[in-house]
């Protein structure tokens, strides 16, 4: 440019245009550099030079190409390879603009570089993560068409990659209900992700697959899409069932066990009584002795019956509004009287009136005040709480009141914690076994649970939550 620019003569235009030039450089987060038309260079910033190992002084005038190590393509946005200088694999990215210099009337190009290596190697591992993984990985569209699935999708469904991907099948052909996949769809539609969603799937074979997924909307290309992992939980849930079964077969032997061994004790102090009666038939004295040893033994065997009744058959509850409140209190002094340990009761004021059969919560209660005040060796305290649940701790929509009796004795050893609700299982030397699991089951009529859980302080706490229905009325 000869003229004047605004009376700025031509030498400090140019200065000032250099200085402006190189600015504009250095403000460029990429390695960038200017090259003529034969790729020569012209100027470039500090990153160019770190990237070549060269200053800007050694570069000036010379291809390019001779320092970067491989040649630049016209084209944008393509991707090349070349050995660093201490022999690792660097992947650059490069953007090529033309350029036209109005001041210096010259054309060239401007070109930046990016080092794209770890992102690279994040699709890479991506890509190595997404093919390998045994569970089963597939994108799909909202519209229900495969865009790509991994090794583990094709060992899961039985369908080949190219009967999946040339879109013979579809997400929803897979899906043994529909109505759970349009359940899964809305819920991911208005989460933006699901976990952990359990449904049942159909293999190419008809066979049934249980999976369990997680989801997220992904964007590809601006296009969102649908990103789900499912693992196949068929063979798990399957041993869960046969392992409850075992269980279950575990606590009937146990049962049976505990009955026979019973009755058995029962029945030999009936008969020996009887027999010890005959042989003393003359002495009217004796005889009512050992009658009277023979009728409490056949007392005791119709409660065993009573028992195992309560727990073998629910029967039909008479529930009928009743006072929690009170109800504990007539617990403990029945469970309490005479013993020497020490009862806190904490009743929150106001509680709602529970619809509930009173006797048989009185039994639930009566069980485990008996178990606490046993649990104490006849001393110390038993504190006894009624409250209604804060809606954080409630586990439905369901208003609870939650009862807990904690008791200050050894607690329970961890090898016992699966089995005290169990019929039959005791650990006293005079017990039936049939208190806990008599009282659970009486809890489970009502809808409520029973746990249990060892204290940090010491003891043992039963915890009884009963929900509140609709149809119940509150005070």
């Amino acid at each position: 440019m000869k003229e004047n620019f605004r009376g700025v003569p031509p030498e400090e235009l140019s200065r000032t245009h250099q200085l402006w030039t190189r600015s504009l450089l250095e403000a460029l987060p990429d390695a960038a550099w200017l090259e003529d038309l034969q790729g020569r260079l012209l100027a470039c910033n500090s990153r160019f030079e770190n990237l070549c190992g060269h200053p800007e002084s050694e570069m000036a005038g010379a291809e390019v190409q001779t320092f970067l190590g491989l040649s630049v393509s016209d084209s944008s946005g393509e991707r090349e390879t070349r050995y660093a200088s201490d022999g690792h694999v660097e992947y650059l990215e490069f953007i090529r603009r033309p350029l036209k210099d109005p001041f210096e009337d010259r054309e060239g190009f401007l070109v930046t570089c990016r080092d794209v290596s770890e992102r690279h190697e994040a699709q890479n591992l991506f890509r190595s993560a997404f093919y390998t993984n045994p569970d089963a990985i597939n994108i799909t569209t909202f519209d229900g068409r495969f865009v790509e699935v991994n090794e583990g999708f094709i060992r899961a469904t039985g369908f080949s990659r190219d009967e999946v991907l040339s879109h013979k099948i579809s997400p929803v052909d897979l899906w043994s209900k529909p109505e759970e996949r349009q359940r899964y769809i809305e819920t991911i539609q208005k989460a933006g992700e699901v976990s952990n969603f359990e449904a049942w799937f159909v293999r190419k074979d008809k066979n049934p697959i249980l999976g369990l997924i997680s989801a997220k909307i992904i964007k590809l290309g601006g296009r969102p899409l649908l990103l789900s992992v499912t693992r196949d939980i068929t063979l798990l849930r399957q041993s869960e069932i046969a392992l409850a079964k075992a269980q279950r077969l575990e606590s009937i032997g146990v049962m049976a066990g505990g009955i026979a061994h019973d009755f058995n004790n029962l029945l030999s102090a009936i008969l020996g009584s009887i027999d010890l009666a005959r042989l003393n038939h003359q002495d009217p004295a004796h005889v009512e002795a050992h009658l009277a040893v023979a009728m409490s033994a056949v007392s005791r065997a119709s409660d065993l019956t009573h028992q195992l009744l309560s727990f073998a058959k629910a029967g039909q509850a008479d529930k009928r509004p009743l006072d929690l409140g009170k109800l504990l209190e007539e617990s403990c002094d029945l469970a309490f009287t005479g013993s020497k340990v020490e009862v806190r009761l904490d009743i929150e004021p106001h509680l709602p009136r529970l619809m509930a059969d009173e006797s048989k919560l009185l039994q639930v209660f009566s069980n485990l005040l008996i178990n606490a005040r046993q649990a104490n060796d006849n001393a110390g305290c038993v504190e006894v709480s009624a409250r209604l649940a804060a809606s954080g701790e409630a586990t439905s929509s369901l208003r609870r009141l939650v009862v807990r009796v904690k008791d200050q004795g050894p607690g329970i050893p961890a090898e016992n914690f699966q089995k005290i609700f169990d019929p039959f299982f005791t650990t006293k030397a005079q017990g039936t076994g049939l208190g806990l699991a008599v009282a659970q089951r009486i809890v489970q009529e009502h809808k409520g649970t029973l746990t249990a859980a060892n204290l940090l302080e010491g003891g043992c706490c039963f915890e009884l939550s009963l929900p509140l229905f609709p149809e119940d009325p509150t005070s």
